[in-house]
């Protein structure tokens, strides 16, 4: 595998003395260098010499995602076993290979995300999800669901506002109604993440990466669900006739 090495290391590659001295560079500073090797479809015997690389690790991701074209080919087609099993025909072997260096493997997840429970539990590891940082991940769980209950509105207000009814000039308030109080929803929540954000961002990244990601996840959407909420006001206030007593209360708009 020398061999290999020098023929396949590029002359503007890192070389070995700069990865060490990165890993020093990181140890002085309190972070864990997790070496990654993308072993489905690459040479796995690259493990070896990237875990002899860091010898401090006690962990070494292998990769694996993203492997959607499994049982495609025609070969593939004929084999009996679906994905999954295909799948962990070939990480099992890479698996073991780390454990046998008493290394721990992490794996990306988005190939066994449809897995059952049975099938999980037997390779899995139970985590601790109170990490460094957890704080960050709740945060992007609930920009993820400010962002959903987003696009719900959005879907919900064209429902009630679509071609006919436009042309036709007639929209039904209480609908009209219910899409603005959802827009003032989603504008709230996405002001709460941007508080949580700003005030957990900053312990861990740089301030040019907070004010990048604050600006393209958060404020551009608050200006997006704005525009909604400021839609369904204008729409609303148009009115020219409507009965508060019947719920299917139709308003015209000029």
């Amino acid at each position: 595998m020398a061999n290999a090495s020098k023929i396949t290391q590029k002359s503007l590659g890192t070389s070995r003395e700069e990865i060490l001295q990165f890993q020093s560079a990181c140890s002085s500073y309190g972070l864990i260098v997790i070496p990654l090797v993308q072993t489905f479809g690459h040479l796995e015997e690259i493990i070896d010499q990237v875990a002899d690389l860091h010898p401090h690790s006690q962990w070494l991701h292998v990769g694996g995602d993203e492997v959607y074209n499994l049982k495609t080919c025609e070969s593939c087609k004929m084999d009996v076993r679906n994905k999954s099993a295909i799948f962990l025909h070939h990480m099992l072997p890479v698996l073991r290979h780390v454990s046998n260096r008493n290394l721990s493997a992490i794996i990306w997840d988005d190939m066994m995300r449809d897995w059952e429970l049975p099938q999980l539990s037997r390779n899995d590891e139970l985590c601790n999800a109170n990490f460094p940082g957890h704080e960050i991940y709740k945060i992007v769980c609930k920009l993820s669901k400010a962002l959903h209950a987003l696009d719900m509105t959005k879907e919900t207000e064209k429902g009630w506002m679509l071609h006919r009814q436009l042309q036709s000039q007639a929209l039904s308030y209480f609908r009209l109604e219910s899409a603005r109080k959802q827009s003032v929803s989603c504008i709230s929540n996405m002001r709460s993440v941007r508080r949580e954000a700003m005030a957990e961002l900053p312990k861990i990244y740089f301030n040019s990466t907070v004010k990048e990601w604050i600006q393209d996840k958060v404020n551009d959407n608050i200006v997006e669900a704005t525009k909604n909420h400021e839609g369904c006001v204008f729409k609303s206030r148009r009115q020219i006739l409507f009965s508060v007593f019947y719920p299917g209360a139709i308003i015209r708009v000029r």
